[in-house]
């Protein structure tokens, strides 16, 4: 297998999670270097608390949760791909400080690369991140993307049955 490693460092960040080692297969998958000082205590479920819960199931009829965890490739071509300007709002969504929002748009410009590390950071210190996080999320009046909600239910539900 061919592998692509790529590191990210945020520039003027003093968080020293802030860092994102990613292996790119030559299959697509997208593994992350294991780093000593990831640990669940990390959470993020006490920030995500504080947002406004969205119920995302009146959106498809008899919608089914999707149970398998998403992968950094499917947050980059379900998400930041068709909604480009939308990493920030997101990232607030999932409970990402505002210091660490302001230090990716310091160091990155293009938008993918901003998702990249909003994705990766709240994989990273998120204990069992899950699709619906995502999707309560997208149907906030501040993102107000239904359709991918739509899209990545379908897509997802086909996969797991």
């Amino acid at each position: 297998k061919d592998i692509l490693h790529h590191k990210i460092n945020i520039k003027g960040a003093t968080d020293p999670d802030l860092s994102i080692f990613i292996k790119c297969y030559s299959d697509t998958s997208v593994q992350e270097s294991p780093k000593k000082s990831d640990s669940p205590s990390h959470s993020t479920a006490s920030n995500s608390a504080k947002q406004p819960r969205v119920s995302t199931d009146s959106l498809t009829p008899k919608a089914k949760e999707i149970t398998s965890p998403p992968t950094l490739p499917e947050l980059i071509s379900e998400i930041a791909v068709p909604a480009p300007d939308k990493w920030r709002m997101i990232g607030i969504g999932l409970g990402i400080d505002t210091s660490i929002l302001n230090a990716i748009d310091q160091q990155y410009r293009n938008p993918n690369d901003c998702y990249l590390a909003v994705f990766d950071k709240w994989l990273r210190t998120t204990v069992n991140p899950q699709w619906e996080s995502i999707l309560q999320v997208l149907v906030t009046p501040a993102v107000d993307r239904h359709d991918l909600v739509l899209k990545i239910r379908e897509k997802h539900s086909k996969q797991e049955d």
